[in-house]
């Protein structure tokens, strides 16, 4: 174990004795609902045995704690703290960045043994959704059928969480509500007994809590809300939560004070919470699967956190049936459901077609689909072509352009807020803030044209230090006659070596 107190040039932890607690770091992210006040400062709480605590800090200890995280000092979901009673009360852990005890590798694979990290970006996901219902029988009214269908498309519902996952995913990863296969027989009796034995479809359960949520006054108490819940649950089921489930979600009927989220989410983590309708639009459970996934939030870069909106992690899209959105290139990239590829400039210029990520599923390794402009450092550029079509049909803002976006930590491969830096049309031109490299140079996207007369579409780009050399066509050669010629020799296809 070491003090992430290094990382700030402070002294370091072993002379601490040992603690008597241990718990994953985990950062919990919201999304707000447009024109309500909303809470946007980050919030860190610890998960053990499915229960989650709040780290208590005050200002200074948050800008620590998100200094950390950008130096991947502390990582949600991986990064393990020790701590001792003293450091404990009803409130939540009240301990200094500075004086945390961090331990980010030898735990890494108990993690992944107990299954407590994200679901997978492939294959199967399994999911467990509870109804939550207060102790005076305030519950949302739709009954758990209706969720069913709402989050899995198990009656007639068309855009949802099951078919936007498939669909941006190019069928790669399959949402499932229920047991994995692995399950034993005393664990699936335990479920059974809870969902399908009392009338509820495969992977869903109510939990009264002896709670009434209209008492509820602050952000703060709404953790016992959660701790009630995670408490009736496992009660219920007889194991600690998630178990073998990689999600699970709790749908409440409502919030009643300082309520401007619709949801939120832990970030490399299991756990989604949503209030009221917002649990069955179908972006805004994207975009809180994304944050299990490890997702961060989309902006454009000088403006406000989650202002991106060709991405779902900028979440423009409030509606049941119209949540047909995917993501920029950088979380396109982080998630690997695509071809891509990673640019070193100082190899050369890259000129060629990009298709958009909403027709990969029709159309998968016709073409490249992101771009990774690599500079060295932990922040990267991403290049992609924002189609509007299939998956991404519906998207909010910036149809058919072709986009950059900036990450600042992660090299693009882990949690992080990204920034859209552009979106162009034919002939449009983005040049890089900042000299690349030691080049001395700058980048630049260069938009030749965009065609989406053609299934699938794409954008013909240059990305070069400088302007783009594109090779000017040159005629076929013609042999010498050996004998006298009955015709005049022609030229070849001037635009034989042009791009298709």
């Amino acid at each position: 174990l070491a003090s992430i107190g290094l990382a700030l040039g402070l002294k370091p932890a072993r002379g601490q004795a040992p603690a008597s607690h241990e718990c994953f770091i985990v950062e919990r992210d919201s999304v707000c609902i447009p024109g309500e006040e909303c809470l946007h400062e980050d919030f860190f709480e610890c998960e053990s045995e499915g229960h989650f605590t709040p780290i208590v800090l005050n200002e200074t200890g948050i800008e620590e704690m998100k200094t950390l995280v950008e130096q991947r000092s502390i990582v949600s979901g991986i990064s393990l703290l020790t701590y001792s009673d003293q450091d404990i009360d009803n409130d939540g852990i009240h301990i200094s960045p500075r004086d945390m005890m961090i331990d980010n590798e030898s735990h890494s694979h108990r993690r992944r043994k107990l299954n407590h990290l994200k679901g997978p970006l492939v294959g199967d996901s399994y999911y467990l959704v509870v109804r939550v219902i207060d102790m005076n029988g305030l519950a949302y009214p739709h009954n758990t059928t209706t969720m069913s269908d709402n989050i899995f498309g198990t009656g007639s519902d068309q855009v949802n969480l099951k078919s936007q996952i498939a669909d941006c995913s190019a069928g790669q990863l399959n949402l499932i509500p229920g047991l994995p296969p692995s399950a034993t027989p005393a664990e699936v009796i335990a479920v059974n007994d809870v969902t399908i034995g009392l009338g509820h479809p495969p992977g869903f359960m109510e939990a009264t809590i002896p709670i009434n949520i209209t008492d509820i006054k602050d952000a703060e108490n709404r953790t016992l809300v959660r701790r009630s819940v995670i408490n009736t649950v496992t009660d219920m089921l007889g194991f600690n939560l998630p178990g073998l489930f990689d999600h699970v979600v709790f749908i409440l009927e409502d919030c009643y004070h300082d309520c401007g989220w619709a949801a939120y989410a832990f970030v490399n983590s299991w756990l989604q919470v949503y209030k009221s309708d917002y649990y069955y639009y179908a972006n805004v459970q994207v975009h809180e699967y994304g944050h299990n996934l490890g997702l961060g939030h989309s902006g454009i870069y000088g403006s406000g956190e989650y202002t991106d909106h060709t991405c779902s992690m900028g979440n423009p899209l409030y509606s049941d049936e119209v949540g047909k959105m995917c993501f920029n290139p950088a979380k396109s990239y982080q998630l690997n459901w695509y071809d891509r590829e990673v640019l070193d400039l100082t190899s050369g210029q890259w000129l060629g077609d990009v298709m958009g990520v909403g027709e990969w599923k029709d159309y998968p390794y016709n073409l490249t689909a992101i771009i990774k402009i690599e500079t060295g450092t932990a922040a990267d550029f991403f290049v992609g072509f924002n189609r509007a079509a299939g998956a991404n049909a519906q998207n909010d803002e910036q149809d058919d352009k072709v986009t950059v976006t900036l990450v600042e930590t992660g090299n693009g491969l882990s949690y992080s807020q990204s920034w859209r830096m552009f979106a162009g049309g034919a002939d449009d031109i983005w040049t890089s803030p900042e000299t690349y490299m030691s080049t001395g140079q700058n980048v630049i996207v260069t938009v030749n044209s965009i065609d989406t007369s053609v299934t699938p579409g794409r954008a013909n780009i240059c990305i070069s230090l400088g302007p783009c050399v594109t090779a000017a066509p040159t005629a076929a050669p013609t042999a010498a006659p050996t004998a006298a010629p009955t015709a005049a020799p022609t030229k070849g296809d001037p635009g034989a070596n042009s791009d298709p």
